[in-house]
């Protein structure tokens, strides 16, 4: 029994003394992107909370002011989701075009401290900004909205199969009715 105790204490210090290494490497290959997306920051939060990174993204919604200072959203397009970075009014006036559900904005740079658990912010994941610049200014245009083709081909699946059902218990309702009549007909013609 003593054995297997110490042989599990090894293992458990082995891994233990493993784990920072592996974080290190991480954080250091992501403090050496050039900038990194919303999803990277969301998915490696705990790893980079307190570092100054650069954040690039789509500027969408409006900015939300309050005291000086305003929340911004910034978007990856390609992964479909945004952070929230706290900044100074003042960054923010270069801004030309903010994005929506129908048009696209500005794509910033943001670069700033990420905090994990910003007490700023009830504790939520977010941003604070030193410096916004901005990569590429977009007239506001229509934003392309790509539906993937598998998408399209479930839809017409299930559109498919929905009048398949929908016409088999139209069919059975009128069967059932028909049904219905020639029995009330027999029993009036028995009774006549």
């Amino acid at each position: 029994m003593r054995k297997y105790i110490i042989s599990i204490a090894i293992i458990f210090i082995s891994i233990s003394s493993v784990i920072p290494f592996i974080y290190a490497v991480e954080l250091d290959t992501l403090l050496n992107k050039d900038y990194l997306t919303s999803s990277e920051v969301i998915q490696n939060s705990d790893i980079l909370d307190g570092y100054k990174i650069t954040l690039r993204g789509e500027v969408v919604s409006e900015p939300i002011e309050r005291d000086g200072f305003c929340w911004i959203n910034v978007y990856d397009t390609q992964n479909f989701i945004s952070i929230g970075v706290l900044t100074n009014v003042a960054m923010i006036e270069d801004i030309q075009y903010w994005g929506d559900h129908k048009t696209t904005g500005d794509t910033i740079d943001v670069v700033g401290t990420v905090y994990r658990a910003d007490p700023k912010a009830d504790g939520e994941l977010d941003m604070h900004a030193e410096s916004i610049s901005i990569v590429q200014s977009y007239p506001s245009g229509p934003r392309d909205i790509v539906i993937p083709l598998w998408k399209i081909i479930i839809a017409i699946i299930l559109f498919i199969g929905m009048i398949i059902v929908l016409a088999e218990r139209f069919l059975s309702f009128i069967k059932r009715r028909n049904h219905q009549h020639e029995h009330v007909l027999e029993q009036y013609m028995d009774e006549s």
